[in-house]
């Protein structure tokens, strides 16, 4: 990283100004600094526009009026007080949620995640939350009444699910939503890939789970704490939590250990390769499905698991269908069914896809023994790809390729053997 052109050429434009007051919208020369700033990893990763905009300003405000150009110490010394005032207000900060239809037997506490459950009183949970994020009871509950009166009623009613990070404030608020939504996603996904019985019944709820007679209002937004005042806020929310789950599986830490490595490969990711990418597209179609599957859209429940399945084994590839049945099964295999029986399954739901789509056949009205058979075939779908989607760990670490920009085509070479093994015998 060498700043001292573009520092240079950021005074040259301001060493004149009787007052500097710097404007990124209207200042080329700051906006190129600000980008070479940015190539540093910790600059980028705790990055404040405000911050890095205020040091500067006080770097060029505190130079000598006689001073006629940038030195090499002017350029160590802007990028060490940067770093020094990015260090000291970066902060932990607590995402906050209710997670409705959800709950947990004990307090789950591992890496960045913490789960109290629904049978905490109110005030032990907001008690939970002063201690851990270091801010006083007073005006811990102060924020949650303001979010109880002008917000969200319940909130602390329900299994509460709480994020941690450490950066600026800016950055946490920026980016909760998202975090939120990925993490329920991908809890989602873990249930249904490695604790979800396939023979279960949907309609009827973990014994785990505590249920309530009372009505209660839906959540409309996060909230976000830490140890100061000035950094609490809420974030409206625009998307479904329910998890209509206990929680327990994650007191495991074989499972812990697996879901901190996967977030922390596809989700909490700075930079974004070509197969890492397609499997957080792939989180997020899945979730698409589970929510038509929720609203009794089956058939689009089950185009949309297609889909999920197809972005990640049958790109650029034809015979989708024949690809995909005997793909799936084997990279996504399921304890205690077959590789046959899971093909024959996807086969099967592949042509009520094709009718779908090209006749306009909706499942529910055309295939109703699909809603006799045990277990049923969309479920057993769903287990599959929430099963391809998790194993991403398991994937990358068999293609042994240390280039992430080549992992994707070593992942399609890694698929077009096993096809051709299958197919041909090879």
């Amino acid at each position: 990283m060498n700043i001292k052109p573009l520092y240079s050429s950021l005074f040259y434009s301001v060493m004149d100004d009787e007052y500097i007051s710097l404007d990124i919208i209207n200042s080329r020369p700051l906006e190129n600094l600000l980008e070479e700033l940015l190539k540093d990893d910790f600059i980028n990763k705790y990055f404040d526009l405000d911050l890095l905009i205020m040091v500067i300003q006080r770097e060029l405000s505190n130079m000598d009026d006689n001073k006629d150009n940038i030195t090499k110490n002017d350029c160590v010394n802007l990028i060490k007080h940067i770093k020094d005032t990015l260090e000291l207000n970066k902060e932990d900060h607590y995402i906050v949620t209710p997670i409705p239809k959800s709950n947990c037997s004990e307090i789950i506490n591992f890496d960045r995640y913490t789960f109290l459950p629904k049978k905490l009183t109110r005030e032990d949970k907001i008690k939970y939350i002063s201690e851990t994020c270091g801010l006083s009871y007073e005006e811990t509950i102060d924020f949650a009444q303001h979010t109880e009166k002008s917000r969200s009623p319940d909130f602390f009613k329900h299994c509460i699910f709480l994020l941690k990070f450490n950066n600026q404030t800016q950055k946490i608020s920026y980016n909760a939503l998202r975090n939120i939504k990925f993490s329920i996603y991908a809890l989602r996904a873990f249930y249904n890939s490695y604790i979800q019985d396939i023979e279960q019944d949907n309609s009827l709820n973990l014994s785990a789970l505590t249920l309530s007679s009372e009505i209660e209002s839906s959540n409309s937004h996060i909230a976000i704490y830490s140890n100061e005042k000035w950094r609490l806020s809420h974030r409206p929310l625009h998307f479904e939590v329910d998890c209509n789950f206990s929680f327990d599986w994650l007191l495991n830490n074989d499972i812990q250990n697996d879901f901190v490595e996967y977030m922390n490969n596809i989700v909490f990711v700075e930079n974004y390769n070509e197969f890492n990418e397609s499997f957080l597209n792939a989180l997020i179609t899945y979730n698409k499905a589970l929510e038509q599957k929720k609203n009794g859209e089956h058939t689009l429940s089950v185009l949309l698991l297609l889909i999920t399945a197809e972005s990640l084994i049958t790109v650029n590839q034809n015979e989708k269908r024949l690809r995909l049945s005997a793909l799936l099964p084997r990279v996504a295999s399921l304890e205690d069914y077959s590789n046959t029986k899971g093909s024959k399954k996807i086969s099967e739901l592949y042509t009520y896809r094709n009718e779908f789509v090209h006749a306009g056949k909706e499942l529910d009205s055309t295939q109703n023994k699909l809603k006799n058979d045990k277990p049923k075939s969309i479920d057993i779908l769903k287990k599959y790809v929430a099963r391809l989607i998790t194993n991403y760990s398991l994937y990358k670490s068999n293609l042994n390729d240390d280039s992430d920009q080549k992992l994707i085509t070593s992942w399609r070479k890694y698929l077009n053997d096993i096809f051709n093994s299958i197919i041909f015998g090879q």
